[in-house]
């Protein structure tokens, strides 16, 4: 299995393993299976590497796979390709040539810019049946800095920030559910030093003093050997120890 940075490029044949060491992504797929039936024509934007849409295809009629990554399309044409699953390699501004029951788009937005992410919000909107649906997922930042955090991330939100643009892009939502809420979480998020938790010494910076190594010291001393992917949850309005937000929105018009 080959493993890059934002690009993790499962097959068919490894998938299992794949899910064991990321599991978060494997939830995510499995909760929007909750969503599907088989009458359902899906989009999975940005698909990535494909295993997402394989997964969603044994529930629904179809599923077509949106991503701008060459390498990513042909990958999944290689490893994931089914009867009901076609893959493109295209914009977001392609995506309104079809029309679907059931979009799903996991950490896609934070990968734009404010205007970008706007757009990208309207192509969806407009390739939506009426009464069709999108579950779209984020990382939550509630932390003063949401702008170009990583080489990846140029714009993150917060829980409110999220819904607001949801809604101003025509978005009806439905309900508003997180991921986290893990024991590595709770603890990254709970308030134990001081009254301040762990993550609230993080986005001071003040931890960047110290040498890496040093840094990873402290770290497996006060998380152990808990892993930040042990444990996960998916449940509804829990802002305070989550990692993840997961809009469910509708198209009315």
């Amino acid at each position: 299995m080959q493993k890059h940075i934002e690009r993790i490029t499962p097959t068919k044949d490894n998938l299992e393993q794949f899910f064991k060491e990321f599991p978060d992504h494997k939830q995510r797929y499995d909760f929007a299976i909750n969503f599907l039936n088989k009458d359902m024509d899906v989009a999975d934007i940005a698909c990535g590497v494909g295993y997402g849409s394989f997964l969603m295809s044994q529930y629904c009629k179809s599923v077509k796979g949106f991503d701008i990554s060459d390498e990513a399309i042909t990958h999944a044409k290689k490893e994931f390709k089914m009867d009901n699953i076609a893959f493109y390699n295209c914009p977001c501004n392609d995506i309104v040539n079809y029309s679907f029951d059931f979009i799903c788009s996991f950490e896609t937005i934070e990968h734009m810019d404010e205007e970008s992410g706007d757009l990208f919000l309207l192509k969806i909107l407009k390739s939506l049946k009426p009464k069709g649906r999108l579950l779209i997922s984020t990382p939550i930042n509630k932390s003063k800095i949401k702008t170009n955090l990583t080489p990846y991330h140029i714009r993150e939100y917060d829980d409110i920030e999220f819904k607001q643009k949801l809604i101003k892009n025509g978005f009806t939502i439905i309900q508003m559910f997180d991921q986290g809420d893990s024991k590595y979480y709770n603890k990254l998020y709970g308030k134990n030093i001081l009254n301040f938790s762990m993550f609230d010494i993080m986005r001071t910076g003040i931890h960047l003093i110290f040498p890496k190594f040093i840094r990873q010291i402290i770290k497996n001393l006060y998380f152990g050997k808990m892993k930040r992917l042990d444990d996960l949850k998916i449940t509804e309005h829990n802002w305070n120890n989550q990692g993840v937000q997961i809009a469910l929105c509708e198209y009315s018009p």
